[in-house]
């Protein structure tokens, strides 16, 4: 289903607190909402969700601080 542009945004604005599970119930609830009809969403969830699964295998340590936030850095960058 195709969705505003900007429904799209503000859930990828939100998709790192929701796959941390930092995210109140209500925008839980939106988001899941959104995530049944916008199959785009979906598969970005389902990217992002494999992605941090396989950082967290590869990496043996915990990243510093500074990784972290080039990467989330990068990451809105190419969004």
């Amino acid at each position: 289903m195709e969705h505003p542009k900007a429904d799209c945004r503000a859930f990828l604005a939100r998709l790192y607190v929701y796959l941390d599970g930092e995210i109140d119930e209500q925008s839980r609830a939106d988001i899941d909402r959104h995530l049944e009809e916008c199959t785009g969403c979906e598969q970005q969830l389902v990217f992002e969700r494999d992605l941090k699964a396989l950082i967290r295998r590869k990496c043996s340590e915990q990243p510093s601080e500074v990784l972290i936030e080039r990467l989330r850095v990068e990451i809105q960058r190419r969004l």
